[in-house]
């Protein structure tokens, strides 16, 4: 499977794993098309063509001694199906469509147990219909390579549908654990208080998180500074400003989708 949301299915199903490259599509949606097409488990692996030129074949080194992607890295993300939730009921008069035009966001985002509504503490859960059935893994393009060569050695990016003779065991330890985030906000009230203006980032990552969140968060912080000396000097906004430090957002479980959900239920202002 390339970057294309097409399974090939060449034994009985149950038998086979999937292998895909990043890129394109949604890597949640690479997983849920394996699923459908009976597959019983995807790799997701990075490709070096994904990033232009800036590629060892150019001439540049992998980092840390250069710009190119270091082949053994690993992309790490959430696959939860974020544009689709089975059985979602969205506000009266309100379809798929609209839903996500007016609140920029896609109805499987969020808590995957509090679908459509708040995930608080009290909340009725549901078992999470976005969520793979599936078992996936991030691989690096060093071993991506590996497997692609043992396909098709003349052309390793070229997916005919032979099948890979090596036997990969695939194991994948997904803690489903309810555990409390904590999200930072603050609240400049306006002269309108019943209209607000979110300005908000995540500050959860992977790993470190210099690129992202962390430019994201520097900006927020930035604003802030520039606002409280607006405030010192006794300026008042016209609308109430709300600026939030979202965590577990890397997981897809960050509360902004349920605020806004809370936010819809009023109407427009």
């Amino acid at each position: 499977m390339s970057g294309a949301l097409t399974v090939r299915v060449v034994l009985k199903p149950g038998s086979i794993r999937s292998l895909c490259r990043y890129g394109g599509p949604f890597r949640g949606l690479k997983v849920k098309a394996a699923q459908e097409a009976g597959c019983i488990g995807i790799l997701i692996y990075t490709d070096p063509r994904d990033h232009g030129s800036v590629t060892e074949k150019a001439g540049y080194k992998p980092y840390p001694e250069g710009p190119a992607i270091n082949p053994h890295s690993v992309q790490r993300g959430s696959v939860q199906y974020l544009s689709s939730y089975p059985g979602l009921s969205l506000p009266a008069k309100q379809t798929r469509a609209s839903w996500i035009d007016r609140y920029r966001f896609f109805p499987g985002a969020g808590d995957p147990t509090t679908p459509g509504y708040p995930s608080y503490p009290n909340a009725t859960r549901l078992e999470g219909g976005n969520i793979p059935a599936i078992p996936s893994l991030p691989i690096s393009w060093a071993n991506g390579k590996r497997i692609l060569d043992e396909i098709n050695p003349s052309n390793p990016f070229v997916l005919d549908g032979t099948l890979s003779k090596r036997r990969i065991r695939l194991l994948n330890q997904v803690d489903t654990r309810v555990i409390p985030i904590w999200n930072t906000i603050g609240v400049i009230p306006g002269h309108i208080r019943d209209e607000i203006v979110f300005v908000g980032n995540h500050r959860d990552a992977w790993v470190n998180g210099a690129a992202d969140p962390t430019s994201g968060t520097v900006t927020v912080v930035e604003i802030i500074k520039g606002l409280g000396k607006l405030l010192r000097e006794g300026w008042i906004p016209l609308r109430t400003i709300v600026i939030a430090s979202w965590d577990a957002e890397e997981v897809r479980s960050h509360i902004s989708p349920s605020i806004a959900i809370s936010l819809s239920s009023r109407g427009p202002p």
